[in-house]
């Protein structure tokens, strides 16, 4: 698939230049400029390039350790499925991105404590290219 850059390199300069006061906090999901990337990496979506995010590490004042949502999730060991999220919607494992917070626009939801943990066990598991204990697998309730 071609991407088009032009967009997002336009874009991009605003985003640079917006000064918040953001107070992002780990376990929070947000709206943010991801941006058109290389290759496989995920790419937001629209003229802003938008995606949620899940923020699972604060590194720095400004900066972020970020999971990307799809909600074209598959059984795949580098998926898991988000129980709090008020979509269908998986968190992408293996799409772990640091982000500064400018690119931070607008907060989804907190996503609870249990399932924080659920997530960064089965990342750390993904990494180490173990299979969790109990599979990793968060299932939804309907």
């Amino acid at each position: 698939m071609k991407k088009d850059y032009k967009e997002w390199f336009k874009f991009k300069p605003i985003v640079n230049n917006i000064e918040n006061n953001i107070r992002a906090r780990t376990g929070e999901i947000w709206y943010c400029h991801w941006g058109t990337n290389v290759g496989s990496e995920f790419d937001g979506k629209g003229q802003n390039s938008i995606r949620p995010v899940l923020i699972i590490k604060k590194t720095s004042p400004n900066t972020f350790l970020c999971l990307p949502l799809t909600s074209n999730g598959k059984d795949l060991p580098m998926y898991f499925k988000l129980n709090s999220f008020n979509t269908k919607s998986s968190i992408v494992l293996d799409q772990i991105r640091s982000i500064d917070s400018k690119r931070f626009f607008r907060f989804i939801e907190q996503v609870s404590d249990k399932e924080l943990k659920n997530i960064i066990d089965k990342l750390v598991h993904y990494i180490k290219g173990e299979t969790p204990p109990n599979g990793g697998e968060s299932r939804r309730s309907n």
